[in-house]
């Protein structure tokens, strides 16, 4: 029998449940099915034998929950390390609910299982079919449809040259998913250098570059790895929604030699950890830039929002439940997700800045009085969060009164250097807006910055005294559509240079087919016309890789 305050409950997958006493739980899962009861009529009681899969790691053993209330459980039986057990005195007519969950050799326990329910009856009854009720899936490296250049090797998939994206191997897992919410994918995969260490990885869509790149540590030897976007945070783990029903992981080639093995696809980890100050803390990735409400409940029937958490750029949350130091047991989940600040790029005060002299502010404008150089005039820099990777480009309110005051330098996450990055302003009395250009490019065409989603940096430098700065934004590079007395269509704006992007159409917003390539000039400018666009009532356009 457990005593009262320590029950512990399991909730649906996308609720991330973490439960028990306010400690630390391995997330561990167990699947639990009723293969069947017998009669037993001069007891009027019957027994039925429970079956699990049996977990990954060390595990010392398997307890057995059972209560006549959902998630409320009284009795719990130690299964040692057998996979199954029959239970008895079960009384006719009562519902009984059951759970799994695993210890460790110290004791410590892991979270529930999925729950099982089962109403006792007297007759005898053939047995149900088992049921699999554990969240996420394993794959085995070779079970997918694998296409050249990868080679399947010992139960391993490799490539032996380097590609792209769109070139290099492709290996497709269709699989289906019982239950809704936030997954990660990992593998065991072994990366001989730094010149064999990366894939391109994404879930239901081919993968992109550079924002897909997974990139693994270099290991001699195989390791458990867990998918990361090189484009978000090569540190923190990529999370995927995934709806219940059928999906596809995709993995395509990118460097030589890389080698992947069995794949898993998990809930996102949460975890709890208990401070010295007895305080709760409680940590784990989710949907990038997603609100969730934190619940807590010291019954398991009564649940409080007791806060929010956000997700920052690269998925990761953490929030600290004061309050646990003076309860002496609380269990927490999460609820609910909904995007937060969705709109891309970011506006910034001038005077937001860590601004260092000879730059001076005044009414809320940057400049500084004398001629300069790159390394000599005043330093202006501007951190920002950015939500979505992408081609960005950077304008700002400024008044540049003559020829001889109207340039800064300007650069992103690096300092800018002379003269490839000056910014020449349009001469004006009063306040434009402008768009940042480089003289090593173009002055006419504004510069286009790769932004990657997570933490970056601004960086304007004076030159010419007198040249005013005010309020910036950070805005995705403009793509224009103009449609043709003829009826064709036009595309066109700006990208990175000398880059090569796919030009994608759609009519109904679903299936999406690529119709051509445009190819950016030296300034980063791009045009591409669409002819069978004349024969077709609506058409929709975006630009791949």
């Amino acid at each position: 029998m457990l005593s009262p305050g320590i029950f512990r409950q399991q909730s649906r997958a996308q609720d991330k449940p973490v439960s028990g006493k306010v400690r630390n739980f391995a997330r561990i899962w167990a699947s639990i099915c009723v293969f069947g009861g017998a009669a037993c009529v001069a007891q009027a009681q019957t027994t039925l034998t429970l079956a699990w899969n049996q977990s990954a790691g060390s595990v010392a053993g398997y307890y057995i929950y059972q209560g006549t209330n959902s998630h409320l459980y009284n009795v719990r039986t130690d299964a040692g390390k057998v996979l199954q057990r029959q239970l008895s005195a079960l009384i006719p007519g009562a519902t009984y609910y059951f759970a799994v969950c695993t210890y460790n050799s110290a004791g410590v326990e892991s979270d529930f299982s999925a729950e099982v329910a089962y109403t006792n009856s007297s007759s005898l009854l053939p047995p149900p079919p088992p049921v699999n009720l554990t969240p996420g899936i394993t794959l085995a490296a070779d079970s997918g449809i694998i296409i050249a250049p990868f080679l399947v090797t010992a139960g391993m998939v490799s490539q032996v040259i380097q590609t792209d994206a769109t070139t290099g191997g492709r290996a497709a897992y269709t699989f289906t998913n019982l239950f809704a919410g936030n997954y990660v994918v990992s593998a065991q995969v072994k990366a001989l250098s730094t010149n064999a260490n990366s894939f391109y990885v994404n879930m239901d869509a081919e993968p992109t570059d550079p924002m897909m790149i997974w990139n693994l540590a270099v290991s001699s030897g195989l390791t458990n790895e867990t998918v990361s976007w090189q484009g978000i945070s090569d540190s923190v783990p990529k999370v995927f929604f995934l709806s219940a029903g059928t999906h596809q992981l995709i993995v395509r080639g990118r460097e030589a030699n890389t080698q992947l093995g069995t794949i898993s696809i998990t809930p996102a980890p949460f975890q709890l950890r208990v401070l010295t100050n007895k305080q709760a803390v409680l940590s784990g990735v989710a949907q990038i830039n997603y609100a969730y409400d934190v619940l807590a409940t010291t019954n398991l029937k009564t649940w409080s929002v007791i806060g929010t958490v956000t997700t920052d750029p690269a998925g990761s949350f953490s929030f600290t439940d004061a309050a646990a130091a003076t309860m002496p047991a609380r269990h927490y989940r999460l609820r609910g997700s909904r995007p937060v600040n969705p709109t891309p790029g970011a506006t910034i005060g001038a005077d937001s800045a860590s601004v260092a002299a000879p730059f001076t502010l005044s009414n809320g404008m940057i400049s500084q009085p004398l001629l300069t150089t790159v390394t000599t005039g005043g330093r202006a820099a501007y951190t920002f969060n950015n939500a979505f990777p992408g081609n960005y480009v950077v304008s700002a309110q400024v008044k540049a009164p003559n020829s001889s005051a109207n340039s800064f330098y300007v650069n992103m996450d690096a300092e800018p250097t002379d003269p490839m990055m000056i910014w020449n302003l349009a001469v004006s009395s009063g306040l434009t807006n402008e768009t940042v250009s480089w003289q090593g490019v173009s002055d006419s065409v504004p510069k286009v910055f790769f932004v990657s989603a997570g933490t970056h940096q601004l960086i304007v430098r004076g030159r010419e005294a007198n040249a005013q700065l005010g309020s910036m934004t950070i805005a995705p590079a403009p793509f224009q559509l103009r449609v043709l007395a003829n009826k064709q269509v036009v595309l066109s704006g700006v990208a990175q240079i000398n880059h090569a992007y796919d030009i994608m159409a759609t009519t109904d917003l679903k299936t999406w087919s690529v119709i051509g390539t445009a190819t950016t000039d030296a300034t980063g400018s791009f045009s591409f016309t669409d002819a069978a666009a004349a024969t077709i009532a609506a058409r929709h356009y975006r630009l791949r890789g």
